[in-house]
């Protein structure tokens, strides 16, 4: 099993809000040569950027959307 699989479950089980970015990264040719470290797998500038992106847009979405806004 991997770890992203075992952090989503525990996440849902514990109903944690949970954000993959698996998609997002391997919609690149060559995502571990463009958003990874050579030398280990840890995001490079790129990836962190990526990933900084996906977040904003995801959050600000789900934030600030006009359901969102309309909370009494």
């Amino acid at each position: 099993m991997s770890h992203e699989k075992v952090i989503i479950d525990f996440c849902k089980a514990n109903n944690i809000k949970v954000y993959s970015f698996k998609d997002v990264i391997m919609k690149h040719k060559d995502p571990f040569g463009a958003y990874y470290y050579p030398t280990d797998l840890h995001w490079n500038k790129d990836g962190n950027k990526l990933a900084a992106d996906y977040l904003y847009q995801v959050l600000n979405q789900e934030l600030f959307s006009p359901q969102k806004s309309s909370r009494k």
